[in-house]
């Protein structure tokens, strides 16, 4: 953390001030001291410089591997959230099914359908063509060349299914 790496820093400016006490102090008394290779100051910057350069390596892949983390947690949140959208349109095609299959049940052992208002039986173009036949017209035979139009039957006059669609997969923005 950064409070080790301070705390690094202050000791290696404590050991260089240390080696320079040393060398004044012994220069003053015309003396030498020469420590070890791998103890010299030169010896520890590399080291210093090494550890650096280690720590940045290391900070830099754990900084991809938290970026890669939120990109896939952002991934598992699209996905559970168009999951859940598609679940929702699932049970509602489910109820819409189990409705219509209700209904063929029922007109199959009853026979016909009970007759419903006009409003919730026949559509709308239905109803007023009807209304329009049942006005006295002038003619009332139909021309020769028009053919006979049978009304619709009572399954074609269902209720339609819900227009849901499924939700459609988008790529996530990155």
């Amino acid at each position: 953390s950064r409070s080790e790496k301070t705390a690094k820093q202050q000791e290696l400016l404590d050991l260089e001030a240390l080696a320079s006490s040393i060398s004044s102090r012994l220069a003053t008394l015309n003396r030498e001291f020469q420590p070890a290779e791998d103890l010299s100051l030169p010896a520890l910057q590399r080291w210093w410089e090494k550890l650096t350069a280690a720590e940045q390596t290391y900070e830099a892949a754990l900084n991809g591997t938290l970026k890669s983390l939120k990109k896939v947690e952002l991934y598992i949140k699209l996905f559970n959230n168009r999951a859940n959208k598609l679940e929702e349109w699932l049970d509602t095609k489910e109820e819409w099914l189990a409705s219509q299959l209700e209904v063929v049940k029922a007109a199959r052992t009853k026979g016909p359908l009970p007759s419903l208002p006009p409003s919730q039986s026949e559509p709308a173009h239905v109803r007023t063509s009807a209304r329009a036949e049942s006005t006295p017209v002038a003619a009332s035979a139909p021309a020769a060349d028009t053919p006979e139009v049978e009304p619709p039957k009572a399954e074609s006059l269902k209720a339609e299914p819900p227009k849901a669609e499924p939700p459609k997969a988008e790529p996530p923005k990155a």
